[in-house]
């Protein structure tokens, strides 16, 4: 008898504020902020819905920053200012930080 355990990684290990998801006539996606402090939206494929919480299968990367409970009437392009840690996986938006709003 041989036993094997395999120890596969997957790319969407990562838990994600379900808030964060964005289903309108593009389909699903998630605001990012850009390098440039910019917003870009990008589609994506949710692995597993654990409620609050869900893991993304496709879409994004490790160092995506991605926008917490976005408001309805955000754009790609929109230029936003970040707080914290620039290297934050996922930013609160709070319309006061929408610069040109």
């Amino acid at each position: 008898m041989i036993d094997i355990d395999l120890n596969l990684l997957r790319s969407f290990d990562i838990l994600y504020d379900a808030s964060a998801l964005i289903f309108d006539q593009n389909g699903l996606r998630v605001a990012t902020v850009g390098l440039d402090d910019n917003v870009l939206f990008k589609t994506v494929t949710i692995a597993r819905d654990l409620g609050r919480d869900i893991e993304l299968e496709s879409g994004i990367s490790l160092d995506d920053r991605i926008i917490t409970a976005p408001p309805d009437g955000i754009s790609d392009g929109d230029r936003v200012r970040t707080v914290g840690a620039y290297a934050a996986r996922s930013i609160t938006f709070d319309p006061r930080n929408v610069l040109g709003v």
